[in-house]
């Protein structure tokens, strides 16, 4: 019968979801004020938690989209909202932006 060790360490998995990913690494500063300022979430602040690290890479890949126009801005502002379960317009309102 096959077992699995029980103590697995998040920073492995962490390495391993961004390990396909590297364009995303610089837009985890992006990410990191979003969660910040918008999550409420028990492990907003513990960036060593697999659902921090999962929401990170999450907001990052929808950071990157390309927003050359207003109808593309909105959206993007309109998906990140969902992801963080907010409103669109405290993110069209909110003047720290980092993108």
């Amino acid at each position: 019968m096959l077992s699995m060790r029980p103590n697995t360490n998040d920073n492995v998995l962490t390495r391993q979801l961004y390990w396909n990913e590297p364009e995303c690494l610089p837009y985890i500063p992006a990410a990191r004020y979003l969660i910040e300022n918008y999550v409420s979430a028990y492990w907003k602040h513990d960036r060593n938690d697999l659902d921090y690290v999962h929401m990170e890479l999450t907001l990052c890949r929808y950071i990157m989209m390309e927003t050359s126009d207003t109808p593309r801005r909105h959206l993007k502002l309109k998906w990140l909202a969902r992801m963080l379960k907010i409103s669109p317009i405290l993110l069209h309102n909110d003047p720290n932006l980092p993108f």
